[in-house]
């Protein structure tokens, strides 16, 4: 068994899937969140719900990946 693995293991037990197309266009806000894990997604919910101008980008799809919450580290 591999305990170790550059892939994060929810896509590796659900299956790859494909890549989401780069984003190539210029954008301005407030606040950038990198990462789309739980942590990424509530804070940038919380700011949107408090009117700050919130982008959130992540290299894989959004909520697919392990993050500190979802795996107890």
């Amino acid at each position: 068994m591999e305990l170790v693995s550059p892939q994060p293991f929810w896509r590796l037990k659900n299956g790859l899937g494909a890549s989401l197309p780069r984003f190539e266009a210029d954008a301005e806000c407030e606040v950038l969140i990198v990462g789309g894990g739980i942590s990424g997604l509530l804070t940038a919910h919380a700011l949107t719900r408090v009117g700050v101008d919130t982008m959130l980008i992540d290299a894989w799809d959004f909520a697919a990946a392990s993050t500190s919450a979802s795996t107890a580290l």
